[in-house]
């Protein structure tokens, strides 16, 4: 499943903002009738430093694959592989040259110790217009083992 936000930027216009496709491909242009597709730009948080394993924290890789996804202009793709990550805690921020795709594939894992989070929240998305989660994976908060 696929959750696709919108931003405020909505005129009768402007439809293409309401299409969407979960196959690679992403619209990059809807107009007068004729539909243009463009493959996304893909930023594998593995390529930037991190392991699949349960004891690496892809807090910074995750955060320079956003930072590079978000400045590239057309659609792009920040890719979290299968495997279980842990993730102490990540501010992914805009405005993006284009529309951004978070595929989560494996599972994060948060922190245990209620102490590692330096902010009230764990993960933030803030300034994003046309954000899509997918992949078929999961956040798991630890639950009471995290409350402290």
């Amino acid at each position: 499943m696929s959750w696709l936000f919108h931003g405020p930027h909505i005129s009768g216009d402007n439809i293409s903002q309401f299409v969407e496709y979960s196959s690679p491909l992403i619209v990059k242009s809807l107009s007068k009738g004729f539909l243009k597709l463009a493959k996304a730009h893909n930023f594998d948080v593995t390529k930037y430093g991190t392991k699949c394993d349960e004891k690496s924290d892809i807090s910074q890789p995750l955060r320079k694959a956003w930072v590079d996804a978000c400045s590239t202009p057309g659609a792009a793709k920040v890719i979290i592989p299968k495997g279980t990550h842990c993730l102490l805690e990540v501010d992914l921020v805009g405005p993006c040259k284009g529309s951004m795709t978070l595929q989560i594939e494996g599972t994060i894992k948060a922190p245990t110790n209620p102490r590692a989070h330096f902010a009230n929240s764990w993960v933030r998305f803030r300034y994003i217009d046309y954000l899509t989660l997918n992949g078929g994976g999961s956040f798991h908060g630890q639950g009471k083992t995290a409350w402290g």
